[in-house]
């Protein structure tokens, strides 16, 4: 997680990116909560970095 969540902020620093987000988060069955914990993490890890670096409006640089 700690290399997506890295990926992301390298996108996101560049002011291109005006959305993110979780399609779906696999939490049922065996492994069910490996799943719900990585889509949690991913969405406050994204979150956190939107704080950072999002943008309402793609920048044209």
């Amino acid at each position: 997680m700690e290399q997506v969540l890295n990926a992301a902020d390298a996108v996101l620093s560049k002011g291109k990116v005006v959305t993110c987000a979780v399609v779906s988060v696999f939490d049922q069955d065996e492994g069910g909560e490996v799943g719900l914990a990585s889509g949690l993490e991913w969405i406050r890890g994204s979150l956190e970095t939107w704080a950072r670096h999002g943008t309402t409006r793609i920048d044209s640089r």
